[in-house]
């Protein structure tokens, strides 16, 4: 993202976007200008979620580019690096979601480090020290949305844009320090989940 255009990046090539997206000559660039005209209804808002919730910022360059991360496609993601450093992304992560205007209905579980955060909006940050049973929480949320898709037929993010099945695609993203993460069975068996659902929750549509 720069002052004027806003770029998409894709895992995979879709030459055909709509209007007024352009794509580049890969197929994996769709771009749109901060002035192009758009078919977006404002007075339909109210009545969806916004697609990519749990998009946030990760970095910038020095030409000016702001460079964005959708978690919920990644799913998994490790830090790595010097420990403090990585621990303060994981702050400034966990502070971008719990403000973001389109991160709405998100649910953030920070364990075993910033506490301090969690009151800067308790309605979406929450601290916990009980990484088991955090990850349990989570655990039953993943079981609840992966039933949810089965019964309507539905992806998540096709859920989101057809209004279907209400708030039932609210994501909820877990922070773990890693002191506190180390021998846990219980956390390979979620990330293991985890990759099962992401693979079957891919958009069959757009």
């Amino acid at each position: 993202m720069t002052d004027d255009v806003l770029t998409l990046v894709l895992t995979e090539p879709a030459s055909e976007a709509p209007e007024p997206w352009t794509v580049d000559r890969a197929g994996t660039r769709w771009s749109i200008r901060r002035g192009d005209p758009l078919t977006y209804d404002e007075k339909q808002r109210a009545y969806f979620f916004a697609p990519f919730p749990m998009l946030t910022s990760v970095g910038y360059t020095a030409e000016g580019e702001h460079w964005l991360l959708d978690l919920e496609r990644v799913a998994t993601l490790s830090l790595s690096g010097d420990a403090e450093r990585c621990l303060n992304l994981a702050r400034f992560l966990a502070a971008e979601l719990a403000h973001n205007t389109w991160s709405e209905m998100l649910q953030v579980t920070l364990v075993g480090f910033g506490q301090e955060l969690a009151q800067i909006n308790p309605d979406r940050l929450t601290y916990t020290d009980d990484v088991e049973k955090a990850i349990a929480a989570l655990d039953g949320h993943l079981e609840s949305v992966t039933e949810v898709m089965h019964i309507a037929d539905v992806d998540v993010l096709s859920g989101r844009l057809r209004d279907v099945a209400g708030d039932a695609w609210a994501p909820h993203v877990l922070l773990i320090a890693p002191a506190v993460a180390e021998d846990s069975a219980v956390l390979e068996r979620l990330l293991t989940a985890m990759e099962q659902q992401r693979a079957a929750a891919r958009p069959r549509w757009c």
